[in-house]
């Protein structure tokens, strides 16, 4: 969801059959608007589909990359294993840019900052473990691949951090705990991190 604007992004993922990764996902934005008080959706369009990439994957939408919303942050993930790669779109272009270039890593994007410098990420980075044991990072969106681990949840066995949701002012953000081997988005507790006194202008 556009933080500017009522304008959305999504993906629709057909399946090639029950029990099989989506065959097809492709990426889509729309306008919100209204007709006597009914929302709808206007001026449609396709953004890219997974064929777009070089590599076999199934996309997700994350983030409007701020502030000119230009671009889209998404996630593509490896259809049969775990690994994820963290990329953005340029929505004008439709040019596909690899931000983590990790084949063998999960880095899936989630809240992105106002100032469109950096973006959350969750990562196995730390363990190779795969998504049931991963971390918040933050990943500067310079093309660098540069990042910082910010929780350290899954250094204990069976817990995780996941699905971080940055403020408006960029000064803190909100994560859930979670437990390996529950489905994605299952979450035991709400958190605050703030990025008071911790170099938050890195």
């Amino acid at each position: 969801m556009s933080r500017k604007r009522l304008h959305i992004a999504w993906t629709e993922w057909s399946a090639s059959s029950r029990d099989q990764p989506p065959a097809r996902s492709e990426m889509f934005e729309a306008d919100i608007v209204y007709d006597d008080g009914r929302p709808r959706l206007a001026n449609r369009r396709s953004i890219i589909d997974n064929g777009a990439l070089p590599f076999p994957s199934t996309l997700e939408t994350q983030s409007f990359r701020p502030p000119e919303e230009k671009e889209l942050t998404f996630s593509a993930y490896d259809p049969v294993g775990n690994p994820a790669e963290a990329c953005i779109v340029d929505l004008a272009t439709r040019r596909v840019t690899n931000l983590t270039h990790s084949p063998d890593v999960y880095e899936e994007p989630e809240g992105i900052f106002p100032d469109g410098r950096s973006t959350l990420i969750e990562s196995d980075r730390q363990n190779r473990q795969g998504p049931g044991r991963i971390d918040v990072w933050r990943l500067v969106l310079d093309g660098s691949g540069r990042s910082e681990r910010l929780t350290r949840f899954s250094d204990h066995p069976g817990y995780k951090a996941s699905n971080p949701v940055v403020s408006d002012d960029g000064r803190r953000f909100a994560f859930q705990m979670g437990r390996a081997g529950e489905a994605a988005g299952v979450g035991h507790g709400l958190f605050v991190y703030s990025f008071e006194g911790v170099g938050a202008d890195k």
